[in-house]
C-alpha cells in the first residue's frame, strides 16, 4: 500500500535477507547493530543467570518469544545477547525450546552439563518446561556448591604449597651463594659433607636458575595441559590407588543419585534415568554396574537387589534404596543419598588437607634447618681453617 513499517530484527544478516524475501518487503533503509562475542566467554554464570531470569518471567505467564525477547533488551553482556538472539531465531523458524537451546551452545562454544540438557527437553516434552528448569537450575546450584567447598578447601595448602617452593628457590638462590663465595676453591674442598652438598647446590642453581626456573613452570604448564586434554586417562590411573578410588567413587555416587532423583522428579520412570545418567558416569566399575542395573529393571528386577550384589554400593545405601523402592519414594532417598555422599566426600578431602598442611610445614622447616646447619657448620670449618 506504499506505507512505511519500522520493524527491529533480531538475527543475522542472511537471516534478515530470507526474512524480507519471504514477506516480499522493500528496503527503504536500514540501520545494522553488530554484536561482537569472544567465543568461550560464555560461563557457567552466564547461563545459570539466563536460566534463572527466563524462569521468572515464563513462570510469570510470558509466552516463551516475548521472554526472550524482553531478556535480549536488558542483557548487557554480548555473549549472553548472541545467545539469546540464537534461541529466538531458532523459535521464530519453528524449532522447539530445547532444540534451539542446544543449537545456541554450540553458536557460544559452551558446553552444558547433559543432565541439565536432559532435563529441559523431558520438561518440554511433558509440558513441564518451567518445573524441569527450576530442577535443572537446583542441580546445576549443588554442583557449584560441590566445587565450591573443594576449590576453598585446597586454596589454602595450595598457597602454601607455592609459598614454600618459592621460599627455597629465594634461599638457594639469593643466600647460599654469598656464603659460597667466602670459600675459596681449596677451602671449599675442605668444608663437611652437609655444608659441601648444600652450597655447590646454590652455586649450581645461581648459575643456571633462568633455566631452572623455565623448566620447572614448564613442567607445570604441561601438567595442566596432559591434565585438562587427557582426563580420562589421568581419571583411570588415580582410581588405581585404593584411597583415591574410594574417593572418586563417593563423589560419582553422589553425583549419579543426585541426577537420578532429579529425574525422577520430572517424570521419567528409573530404566530411562538409568539410560540418561550412564554416559555421565566416568568410573568404570561404576559404569558397569549401573549399565547391568538398566538391563536387570528392563527385565522386572528391583534396583536394591542389585545394588546389595554389588561390591561398589555400601549395603547401607542399598538398604535405603530398598527401602525407597517399597514406599514409592525412590527420588527423595535418591536426593538424600546424593546429598549425604556428597557431604562424606567434603569431610574425607578437608581430613586429607588437614593433615597436608602440616606435612608441607615441616618438610619446608626440615629443608630450611638444613641450609642453616650447613652454613653454621661452614661458618665453624671456615674459622678452623682460618686458625690453622
Amino acid at each position: 500500500m506504499g506505507n512505511i513499517v519500522k520493524r527491529v530484527f533480531i538475527g543475522e544478516l542472511d537471516e534478515f535477507q530470507r526474512y524480507i524475501k519471504k514477506n516480499s518487503l522493500y528496503i527503504y533503509s536500514m540501520q545494522e547493530e553488530e554484536i561482537k562475542i569472544e567465543k568461550g566467554k560464555f560461563k557457567d554464570k552466564d547461563f545459570r543467570d539466563f536460566l534463572e531470569e527466563f524462569l521468572y518471567l515464563i513462570q510469570s505467564g510470558m509466552p516463551i518469544d516475548q521472554a526472550l525477547k524482553n531478556l535480549y533488551k536488558v542483557t548487557a553482556k554480548a555473549e549472553t545477547k548472541f545467545f539469546i538472539d540464537r534461541i529466538l531465531s531458532g523459535i521464530k523458524d519453528g524449532t522447539p525450546f530445547s532444540e534451539s537451546l542446544d543449537s545456541a551452545f554450540s553458536k557460544v562454544n559452551y558446553k552444558v552439563d547433559s543432565l541439565v540438557k536432559s532435563l529441559i527437553t523431558i520438561g518440554e516434552e511433558i509440558g513441564e518446561l518451567d518445573s524441569s528448569i527450576a530442577r535443572a537450575l537446583e542441580h546445576m546450584k549443588y554442583q557449584e556448591d560441590i566445587h565450591s567447598q573443594i576449590s576453598q578447601a585446597i586454596r589454602y595448602p595450595i598457597f602454601l604449597l607455592g609459598m614454600s617452593i618459592s621460599m627455597v628457590f629465594f634461599v638457594f638462590w639469593f643466600v647460599v651463594p654469598k656464603f659460597s663465595a667466602m670459600f675459596t676453591p681449596e677451602e671449599f674442598e675442605k668444608l663437611p659433607s652437609l655444608s659441601y652438598g648444600v652450597l655447590t647446590l646454590g652455586k649450581a642453581l645461581d648459575g643456571n636458575m633462568g633455566f631452572v626456573l623455565l623448566g620447572f613452570l614448564s613442567f607445570v604448564v604441561l601438567v595442566w595441559i596432559s591434565v585438562k586434554k587427557n582426563k580420562d586417562f589421568w581419571f583411570s590411573m588415580i582410581t588405581k590407588i585404593e584411597f583415591f578410588n574410594k574417593l572418586m567413587l563417593k563423589i560419582e555416587l553422589s553425583y549419579i543419585f543426585r541426577s537420578l532423583g532429579v529425574m525422577l522428579q520430572g517424570g521419567l520412570k528409573i530404566d530411562r534415568a538409568l539410560a540418561r545418567v550412564i554416559p555421565l558416569i566416568n568410573h568404570s566399575e561404576l559404569k558397569n554396574l549401573f549399565t547391568i542395573a538398566r538391563d536387570e529393571i528392563r527385565k522386572g528386577e528391583k534396583l536394591s537387589r542389585i545394588f546389595f550384589e554389588s561390591d561398589v554400593i555400601a549395603p547401607n545405601i542399598a538398604s535405603l534404596i530398598s527401602v525407597g523402592e517399597n514406599s514409592a519414594n525412590l527420588e527423595k532417598i535418591f536426593l538424600s543419598v546424593g546429598d549425604k555422599l556428597g557431604k562424606e566426600f567434603n569431610m574425607e578431602v578437608k581430613k586429607i588437607l588437614s593433615f597436608l598442611e602440616p606435612m608441607i610445614i615441616v618438610f619446608v622447616g626440615i629443608v630450611i634447618a638444613m641450609i642453616v646447619v650447613s652454613i653454621m657448620l661452614a661458618v665453624v670449618s671456615l674459622t678452623d681453617l682460618t686458625d690453622m
